[in-house]
This record gives C-alpha cells, sequence and structure tokens, in this order.
C-alpha cells in the first residue's frame, strides 16, 4: 500500500495528481484493507472528475482534472482482483477520463493498432516538435502491472516538452491486452516490439532515431 501510494502521489510533478488530494484519500484508508483501497481512490477521482465538469471555461484546468482522475482510477483499479467486475469498469473510467484530459488540452496524439497473432496490440502515439527533437522517438514500454496511459506522466509528457516525439503500448500481459482481449505476457518480447515499431514508422517515417525505454519490469522486456 506504501509503495503504491507513493506511486500515485509521484506523478504530482507531472499532472497526474495533486499532493493535497492524494494525502486525503490516504487518510480514508484503513491499510491492509483492500476495500477501504479501492473506496478512498475511486471517491477521490470521482470527485476530481465532477470537478472537471465544472470547468466549462477553462479548458486547462479541466483537463488537468481528468487527467488527475485518470491516475486516482488506476491507483483504485490496481489492488483489486482479476475476476472483480469492478475492475474492468474502474479501468475505462480511467482510460476515458485520460484521453478526456488529453483532448481538453489540445495535445495532439494517435491511437495506432498493432497486428499481434490473431488480435491487435493498443499503442498510442504522440507527435514532438519538428523544429527541434521530433524525429526522435522515444518509445516506452510498459511494466509488469502498469498501462500505457500511465507512462505519459512517467516519461512521455517531460519528453513531449522537449520536442521529442513519444509512445507507449500495451504489450501482451499489460493493460488493454490482458484486460479486454486475454493475451498473456510472452518471452518472444523482440516480436512484439518489432510489429509495433514497424506500424508506427510505416505511418511516422520521418521518425530516424529510436530511444528505447523499459518501465520496470518493461526494461527487462526492453
Amino acid at each position: 500500500y506504501h509503495y503504491e501510494a507513493l506511486r500515485a502521489l509521484g506523478y504530482a510533478t507531472s499532472g497526474g495528481a495533486d499532493i493535497n488530494e492524494t494525502l486525503y484519500a490516504l487518510g480514508n484508508i484503513e491499510a491492509g484493507n483492500p476495500e477501504s483501497w479501492y473506496d478512498g481512490w475511486v471517491s477521490l477521482a470521482d470527485s476530481v472528475k465532477s470537478d472537471a465538469d465544472r470547468y466549462t471555461h477553462d479548458q486547462t484546468g479541466r483537463g488537468n482534472a481528468l487527467l488527475k482522475a485518470s491516475n486516482y482510477y488506476r491507483t483504485a483499479e490496481f489492488l483489486l482482483y482479476p475476476d472483480d467486475p469492478r475492475k474492468l469498469e474502474t479501468y475505462h473510467k480511467g482510460v476515458s477520463a485520460f484521453y478526456e484530459g488529453l483532448d481538453a488540452q489540445h495535445v495532439a496524439y494517435e491511437k495506432i493498432e498493432n497486428h499481434y497473432q490473431e488480435s491487435y496490440l493498443d499503442g498510442i502515439f504522440f507527435p514532438g516538435d519538428f523544429s527541434q527533437r521530433g524525429d526522435t522517438l522515444i518509445l516506452v514500454i510498459n511494466g509488469y502491472d502498469s498501462i500505457k496511459e500511465e507512462t505519459y506522466f512517467v516519461v512521455g509528457k517531460a519528453a513531449l516538452e522537449r520536442g521529442f516525439s513519444f509512445m507507449s503500448y500495451d504489450g501482451p500481459g499489460q493493460g488493454s491486452a490482458i484486460r479486454e482481449r486475454g493475451i498473456h505476457f510472452t518471452p518472444d518480447w523482440e516480436m512484439v516490439n518489432s510489429n509495433v515499431l514497424d506500424a508506427v514508422l510505416a505511418q511516422h517515417p520521418e521518425i530516424k532515431n529510436v530511444v528505447l525505454v523499459g518501465f520496470s519490469m518493461g526494461s527487462i522486456l526492453a
């Protein structure tokens, strides 16, 4: 609980959390009680998302609130068992809030489907500033339990601020791949990452350099 609370709190530096909000939520969570964990974080997420709906004349404020709510929903969902019906519902709320937040702040992105076996993997590409370093793509591989949307707070926002292009994807066993399509982890990650690179470079031949970054377990996969 301590570690995951710090994980959520750490994104305060990149717009994915607020210190006061997080500390308030933690004050309502009982250590070792997974229902308390879920209730505390989902209540915060619902409250912050409700705040976003009141920013009718401030799209920046609306975007800020939605991006925070997305991280809070992710944190709430984290400790639910896979067969808990709330898990997928809460995951969808978080992902929806994330893209609504990007749209409110006019952050450019593209959703890219990468064919894999008999299914596909979801990716998200953010074009950089080609007057700076946009022809260099920072490609992030998720961790064991992360989702591609989380990597925006880990690396993506900072990369875009410096002009780089950025991309992340849910590979087998991660994010939407395991939650929605039942695709499990594979040791043959070179095939996974090759498919993703082929897809993005086919659509964006202007990319000249690729920097591969692994987040948590993703460092082993990278």
